[in-house]
């Protein structure tokens, strides 16, 4: 398997997503990388114990965070982040992992790579921790409005993520929604509702409520891009607050009244809330595998999202949800 990084990209470039890069190849004894960027900012940070298992491909420009999707698309050639996926396009990398700018990254994997047939556009999801292991949330944010159709589309591609990378055997799938009764919601969820219900392929759960995200055993939770941006951002800002709050608590004068073991939980609880652990956004619709880094990762964090990647690729993800689509296609006719 051969992946293509975009080391250049996210806030920390080659400082945190190189190293990154050398742990995955420690990991994972079948995996080759490209890392794409400038050759001598690579070098500074990569090792010769893996030399025979990544090559540099140079790019001369870096996308930057504030580019509008216009200025991308005008000013990307050479960059790092179209070069890895030119990568992935031409066939020479089975996937690509980019820190950059979101919407340089949706416009330019749509243009280079391409969509699913019967994708319009893709999805971003996102992994997110429960009482009981993980779900899925999309979209984070690649589509603000969308149809009831839309909808049913990411139901489609979550459910075929949770088969293929999350290893459950019937999936269920929720709308996110401001009510759990029928009659809850605008024209657009409750079409979609109709529309994922009558997909004898989907095991659907109904509507969800924004307090139940943590505390159900959905495995899929379906909304547009504004609503589920909104959540993830919500989550990642709540858990970053919880941990530095218990970490300044056991810090300071509550030192004393904490034992050993209340610190091991407390440090156990402050991990599973880490938005690190679960970096890594798939952008599900298209026809290769691209996930998304957040652009401040840290290396556990570049790492993991590196991960996810190739988990996508052993699990053929693109193909699992093409024929996803193309079997509910033939059931509607």
């Amino acid at each position: 398997m051969r992946l293509a990084i975009d080391v250049m990209s996210g806030d920390f470039g080659p400082r945190t997503s190189v190293p990154a890069c050398m742990m995955a190849l420690e990991h994972f004894p079948f995996l080759t990388l490209d890392l794409v960027g400038d050759p001598q900012a690579i070098q500074a940070y990569t090792s010769s114990l893996y030399h025979h298992r990544f090559r540099i491909v140079s790019a001369a420009t870096t996308i930057t965070q504030s580019a509008s999707i216009g200025e991308a698309l005008r000013g990307a050639v050479g960059s790092s982040m179209r070069v890895a996926l030119e990568q992935v396009s031409s066939g020479l990398a089975d996937g690509a992992v980019s820190a950059g700018n979101t919407g340089a990254l949706v416009a330019l994997s749509c243009k280079l790579i391409g969509c699913l047939e019967g994708i319009k556009r893709p999805a971003i999801c996102a992994q997110l921790p429960r009482k009981d292991g993980c779900f899925f949330l999309l979209d984070c944010g690649a589509n603000l409005t969308v149809s009831a159709d839309q909808l049913h589309e990411f139901a489609v591609m979550g459910d075929a993520l949770a088969r293929g990378v999350g290893s459950v055997k019937t999936p269920r799938v929720a709308l996110l929604n401001v009510g759990s009764e029928e009659s809850k919601g605008n024209p657009v969820v409750r079409g979609a509702a109709d529309k994922i219900g009558a997909n004898k392929s989907i095991c659907f759960d109904g509507f969800i409520e924004g307090h139940e995200l943590f505390d159900s055993s959905v495995d899929v939770i379906v909304c547009d891009g504004f609503v589920g941006n909104v959540a993830l951002k919500t989550t990642e800002g709540l858990a970053l607050h919880l941990r530095d709050r218990v970490s300044m608590s056991v810090s300071r004068g509550w030192r004393r009244l904490f034992t050993p073991l209340t610190k091991l939980l407390l440090r156990k609880a402050v991990n599973w809330l880490n938005p690190r652990r679960y970096n890594g956004a798939s952008l599900l619709g298209l026809s290769k595998v691209v996930v998304k880094s957040h652009g401040s990762a840290n290396v556990e964090a570049f790492y993991a999202a590196i991960d996810c990647a190739i988990r996508e690729v052993n699990a053929k993800l693109p193909q699992q949800i093409e024929s996803q689509i193309s079997q509910h296609s033939t059931e509607a006719n």
